[in-house]
């Protein structure tokens, strides 16, 4: 089931942020980290592919539900409904995220998000990271497994909204947008070595007749204490605007936000120097190792 997506981290669970030296100097001077744009990612097909799993489970299940009793009555005008949901979700509450991986030491992360090796991967800790206002989705990247999951869920849905009294009210539009939301944590098996835990955050869209906006409306803490929202701003990337808001992670929680920090195999610093830096931020007990790739 699509729910298996959603990222419950055992304790003492590390994981990690690929980033450029500037980028690192930032997070911990600010103790923030940025949420982006989920349409400016890498991925430029980050939104479509989920989209097509959606479709293609969609197929499958119309072709097998005359075969099943429970799914009997399935036709195209039921998926039709949950389109009308995750289709236009986007201008309701608009995705972005922040990349972190459950992969220590990976030569592919290295060259891509750190400066060619040159740059951190920062070690949160994830429980401190679950317990800001987010999501932390687990990424599927075996196309046949998104399939299978989507087909549970458009399954369970179809039969529960049967059972419903008020067909297609609000428990079929929550598990529609439940799966609109579950659809991110699935990317092309390109990305595999990531292994990343996706975490989401969800921003207002407001949209009418005079103008279209970002406004994040906050959320709620792991301890439950409700946060008021970031502001949404834009920066120039690859000569377009992209949307993106800075989060604290520094909010007092029991576990330290902050575990280790890896050094890429470029990376020109001396462990005592990362520790001298965070020290006088107020880091402690960090664990700095270098990568063992011999990358040059």
């Amino acid at each position: 089931m699509l729910i298996s997506r959603l990222y419950e981290p055992p304790e003492n669970d590390i994981l990690f942020h690929y980033c450029s030296a500037p980028s690192f100097q930032s997070i911990l001077e600010t103790g923030k980290v940025r949420f982006s744009d989920i349409n400016m990612l890498n991925d430029s097909a980050e939104m479509h592919w989920g989209y097509g799993v959606f479709e293609e489970a969609a197929g499958r299940l119309i072709k097998i539900a005359e075969t099943k009793e429970a799914l009997k009555g399935l036709n195209k005008a039921f998926f039709d409904k949950v389109d009308e949901i995750i289709a236009p979700m986007q201008h309701r509450v608009h995705p972005f995220v922040f990349c972190l991986s459950r992969e220590r030491d990976s030569l592919s992360q290295w060259r891509a998000y750190a400066d060619d090796g040159r740059g951190f991967a920062i070690g949160f800790s994830a429980i401190a990271i679950k317990c800001m206002p987010v999501s932390l989705l687990a990424v599927e990247y075996e196309r046949e497994k998104q399939v299978q999951e989507m087909m549970d869920a458009l399954g369970a849905t179809f039969m529960e909204n049967e059972a419903d009294e008020q067909k297609f009210g609000t428990k079929f539009f929550e598990s529609s947008m439940m799966i609109g939301n579950y659809i991110l944590a699935f990317k092309n098996p390109s990305f595999r070595d990531e292994k990343e835990i996706r975490c989401l955050h969800l921003v207002g869209a407001e949209i009418n007749e005079k103008v279209m906006k970002f406004r994040d409306h906050g959320g709620v803490l792991g301890d439950g204490k409700e946060v008021a929202g970031e502001d949404v701003r834009f920066r120039i990337q690859d000569n377009a605007l992209a949307a993106y808001l800075d989060m604290p992670f520094r909010r007092n929680f029991e576990s330290p936000a902050i575990k280790a920090v890896d050094l890429g195999p470029r990376n020109p610093n001396w462990p005592t120097n990362v520790l001298y830096f965070a020290g006088a931020l107020g880091y402690e007990n960090l664990r700095i190792r270098k990568s063992t790739s011999t990358y040059r």
